[in-house]
């Protein structure tokens, strides 16, 4: 018989060790065991609280949110704009001459990423040479 989703639920104690080593993180999972009916009840109306509160919160205004307790921000020096923004990426075949795939390839791991910042960065270029002609 197939478990549905509430069906199933499962405690699971991580310990967290942090290896010094190239800076890798490991996580070693100690135990793993069925929830009993009180855990994973207990586990269902966290998360149905967590959900109520998120969508409460995406109901308030901008003007609602008690920014009071923000620490002021002076200097603004330092701020980076778009440093979290993530294009949608578009899933493209393309062909290219072996040898620039090869080129590409040869500067190591993400070649893929390294096509696209290529492309970011003549689009870019062209798109404030058009503007500073206007």
């Amino acid at each position: 018989m197939a478990n549905s989703g509430d069906d199933f639920r499962v405690v699971i104690i991580v310990a967290h060790t942090w290896a010094e080593v190239n800076h890798t993180e490991i996580i070693r999972l100690i135990s793993a065991r069925k929830a009993t009916p009180h855990e994973g009840g207990h586990m269902r109306k966290g998360k149905d609280a967590q959900a109520d509160e998120i969508r409460a919160l995406k109901r308030q205004k901008d003007r609602e949110i008690n920014t009071a307790d923000l620490p002021p921000t002076a200097d603004w020096s330092k701020a980076v704009i778009g440093k979290f923004y993530r294009p949608i990426k578009k899933p493209l075949t393309i062909r290219l001459d072996a040898d620039v795939l090869f080129w590409l390839k040869g500067q190591g791991k993400g070649y893929q990423t390294r096509i696209n910042t290529i492309l970011r960065n003549v689009m870019e270029e062209q798109s404030r040479s058009v503007a500073s002609k206007r």
